[in-house]
C-alpha cells in the first residue's frame, strides 16, 4: 500500500443550500450527549462503510465528482456544530471536502479497503471546523476500485450509512438520483422545536410513570464482580427467524414485536417479576417525518410490559 500525497490532493466540491445556526434533531442531540461523554475517546461511535466501484473501473476525478454529488444532496453530511452545552448545526452551503489515495496493485485492493475506511473512522471528527464525513479511494494504476467512507455519529446512524452507499453506488455508475421527497433536516428541526415543549411533558410524563412501575432492581445482585466486566452475547439462529417471522404473520405484528415479547417473557421466567421495563433503541422510522429524512433518528424508548398472571403470547 502506498499512500498518495497528490499536490494538491483530490477534493470533492459540494454546493447546495445551507441555513443559518439551528438546533440539534432529538436524536442528534440523544448522540451529542453521548459522544462529549467519551472524549477523547468519541472516535468509538463514528461508522463507515466500503462501496466497491463499477465494474468499469472510473478515474479519480470521477469519483470525486461523485462524492461532490453526494455532499451536496445531503444536508447533513455538510454541517457544523457549534458549542458543547447547548450545541447549534450550520448547513454549509458551499465548500470542498479533501480525499484520500491510497494506490495499490489489483491483487490486494479488496484488502486494503476496510482498513482505510477504519484509518477514517478511528479519527476523531472536530465536529466546529470539519465536515462530519470523510472519504477515501482505493486506486490501481489511476482508476478507482473502491471507494471508503466514514462518518460521525452525530450525522449518521446506520440506515443514513447504508442510505449514503446506496446514494454513492448510483452516483459512481454516473446515473441520478431521484429527486429528494420528505422532509429535509432543516423541516424535520423546524417541526420538532415548534412541538418541543408538548412532546417533552408527554415523554417526561411517560419516563417518570414507567420507572415507578418497574422494580429498582430486576436481576438479583451478584456477590463478586463478574469477568469480563461488560459481555455481548450473539445468538445465530435461522430457526428463531423463521419461527418470529410466523408468528409475526400469525398475530398481525413485526418480527421486532416478536422477539421483543420473548425478550419479556425471558426476564419475567428469570426473575419472577411482574412487571419488566427495558430500554430499548426505537429507529423513529416508523414516524411519517423520520420515514425519509437522511438523518439520526433513533432515540432510547422506556418500554413497560406487565406480565403478572402469566398473559397469553398474543397478549
Amino acid at each position: 500500500m502506498i499512500e498518495t500525497s497528490l499536490a494538491p490532493p483530490p477534493v470533492a466540491v459540494f454546493e447546495g443550500s445551507g441555513t443559518a445556526p439551528m438546533p440539534l434533531l432529538w436524536a442528534q442531540r440523544e448522540l451529542w450527549d453521548i459522544i462529549q461523554d467519551l472524549v477523547p475517546r468519541d472516535y468509538v461511535t463514528n461508522a463507515g462503510r466500503v462501496v466497491e466501484a463499477p465494474r468499469r473501473r472510473i478515474g479519480i476525478g470521477a469519483a470525486a465528482t461523485a462524492i461532490g454529488h453526494l455532499l451536496s444532496r445531503h444536508e447533513i453530511l455538510r454541517i457544523r456544530v457549534v458549542g458543547d452545552d447547548d450545541p447549534r448545526q450550520e448547513v454549509l452551503t458551499r465548500g470542498c471536502c479533501e480525499i484520500t489515495l491510497v494506490e495499490t496493485t489489483a491483487e490486494l485492493a479488496r484488502a486494503e479497503a476496510r482498513p482505510l475506511m477504519e484509518r477514517l473512522r478511528t479519527v476523531r471528527f472536530a465536529s466546529d471546523r470539519e465536515l462530519p464525513a470523510r472519504f477515501g479511494l482505493i486506486v490501481v494504476d489511476g482508476l478507482v476500485h473502491y471507494v471508503t467512507f466514514a462518518a460521525s455519529h452525530v450525522s449518521a446512524d446506520g440506515h443514513v450509512l447504508d442510505q449514503l452507499a446506496r446514494d454513492l453506488r448510483m452516483l459512481l455508475l454516473g446515473r441520478s438520483l431521484p429527486p429528494r421527497s420528505g422532509l429535509g433536516l432543516a423541516d424535520l428541526v423546524a417541526r420538532q422545536q415548534s412541538a418541543g415543549s408538548r412532546h417533552t411533558r408527554k415523554a417526561l410524563a411517560h419516563w417518570r410513570d414507567g420507572l415507578l412501575r418497574v422494580p429498582q432492581t430486576t436481576f438479583a445482585a451478584r456477590p463478586e464482580s463478574a469477568e469480563p466486566r461488560y459481555r455481548y452475547p450473539v445468538l445465530t439462529s435461522a430457526a428463531m427467524l423463521g419461527a418470529a417471522r410466523r408468528l409475526a404473520a400469525v398475530h398481525r405484528t413485526t418480527t421486532s414485536i416478536v422477539l421483543l415479547a420473548a425478550t419479556v417473557g425471558a426476564i419475567a421466567e428469570l426473575t419472577g417479576h411482574g412487571t419488566c421495563g427495558l430500554l430499548i433503541h426505537v429507529s423513529n422510522r416508523f414516524r411519517s417525518e423520520c420515514a425519509t429524512v437522511v438523518a439520526p433518528a433513533a432515540q432510547m424508548g422506556l418500554v413497560v410490559v406487565e406480565v403478572g398472571g402469566r398473559p397469553e403470547w398474543s397478549e
